[in-house]
């Protein structure tokens, strides 16, 4: 089966789009292409094909218009039989795509309305007319693609209401390459900020809070503002800040073993309060304390867990105070980063009950809708136990089975992952099924 993946505004190795579901689509025997738009180039890696449509040129304006149209002729020539794609701004595209002929898959990686009204470069006061804009052209086209793959169960249960195939894929990392036994006494008096860098993901109070720490900070993502750095570089906090960059995964995981502290303090934006960040999960099976948002949602997990200290993240103090609290108490910290891990190695089924749940469940039904199907499979009584997760080809076949019906393994990924959903919205404890979804830098 031709599947072809589209994004004009992510880079080419994304986590979710490249690692997650292209190459485990082209592990599973499927013919893989993703088009991006980034300039580097044609480009073969782990089966799948890249076609590269030139860089982005221009702002924001300009990519959403002759960027995407290039990515539209460059899917149109491949003629395949699934189109996947990542960013919203496609979505004209997508629905010439649909009336082509071909099937159309769209990944909603954030709440797109909600994220625009914290949007800095739309002016404040127009904001609420462009989220509800944009949320009736995108609810109007999501009604005519073939499904929809969501990235957090909130998110979920606003397509769900809309009628067709809906499916959360929730971002969540890969224990195998995060879970170590790492001693605590060779980590460094370091916290961690791993992701996207911006005023509303927290940088700013984070950096005005070292000052009154004896920590230094290890900054790891893609500034999104680019005037940011620069303020930031005039305060006295910024002398406490390793400014990393871009890493790959390798240099991600040696962060994460060094530094005692992971911060992941969002602002309260309708966007995040609801989110589920890779990094809070990259943090605890690293097995480090966590400084998080208050948020009812993350304080649930935190909480369940015993795996940190939750903070205003617009407060540097109560950040500062956070930092010095766990810092002066090593014991302390081991333990919390400890519970963290254990959370997130009790969080699914064992992996000998699981592959045997796996090859038994062969004839999942048809017609799912909604995120769930109409006769559930079974369900193991009892808490969940402890496992490492499945690969990620189990997992990320599901869309391509959600829109052809391509056998009974894609199924049951699509009934393993309903599974764990439903549990996390339950027990508001979230965690690792399967590989690293959406580039570290979130």
């Amino acid at each position: 089966m031709k599947v072809a993946h589209l994004t004009s505004a992510h880079p080419r190795h994304d986590i979710r789009i490249f690692v997650k579901e292209c190459a485990t689509l082209a592990a599973a025997g499927h013919e893989v292409s993703l088009i991006v738009a980034d300039g580097l180039g044609e480009e073969i890696r782990n089966g799948v094909r890249f076609h590269d449509v030139g860089p982005k040129t221009g702002g924001r304006f300009a990519r959403m218009t002759g960027t995407t149209s290039r990515v539209y002729q460059a899917a149109l020539a491949l003629r395949p039989d699934i189109v996947h794609f990542h960013d919203p701004e496609l979505i004209p595209a997508a629905v010439r795509l649909k009336q082509a002929g071909i099937k159309v898959i769209y990944d909603v990686h954030e709440d797109i309305p909600r994220q625009i009204l914290a949007k800095y470069w739309i002016p404040g006061a127009i904001r609420p007319l462009v989220s509800g804009s944009f949320e009736t052209v995108e609810d109007w086209a999501a009604k005519r693609f073939d499904a929809v793959v969501t990235s957090t169960p909130h998110i979920r249960k606003r397509f769900a209401k809309l009628g067709g195939r809906v499916l959360d894929v929730c971002n969540f990392p890969i224990l195998e390459e995060l879970v170590r036994d790492t001693p605590w006494d060779s980590r460094k008096n370091e916290v961690c900020y791993i992701g996207g860098i911006s005023r509303i993901r927290g940088i700013e109070p984070i950096v005005a809070a070292l000052p009154d720490t004896a920590t230094r900070l290890n900054l790891c993502g893609i500034w999104s503002e680019n005037d940011l750095r620069a303020e930031l570089e005039a305060q006295a906090g910024w002398a406490r800040v390793n400014d990393l960059g871009v890493l790959d995964r390798k240099g991600v995981v040696q962060v994460l073993t060094q530094s005692k502290i992971g911060l992941v303090t969002l602002f309260p934006t309708p966007n995040y309060v609801d989110a589920l960040p890779i990094k809070l999960f990259e943090y605890m099976a690293a097995g480090m304390p966590v400084i998080a948002s208050d948020f009812p949602v993350w304080r649930e997990i935190v909480d369940d867990a015993g795996c940190g200290v939750l903070v205003d993240p617009q407060d540097p103090q109560a950040i500062a105070a956070a930092i010095n609290s766990l810092m002066a108490d090593e014991e302390r910290m081991r333990q919390l980063g400890e519970a963290g891990k254990q959370a997130v190695l009790q969080s699914t089924a064992g992996r000998q009950k699981a592959a045997s749940w796996w090859n038994s469940t062969r004839n999942f039904p048809e017609g799912s809708h909604h995120g769930q199907s109409t006769t559930p499979p079974p369900r193991p009584a009892g808490p969940l136990e402890p496992h490492h997760p499945y690969p990620a080809t189990a997992v990320f076949c599901h869309p391509v089975w959600l829109v052809h019906g391509a056998g009974a393994d894609h199924a049951h990924a699509h009934a393993h992952t309903h599974r764990l959903c439903d549990w996390l919205e339950c027990r508001g404890r979230a965690l690792s099924v399967a590989g690293p979804a959406d580039d570290a830098w979130r």
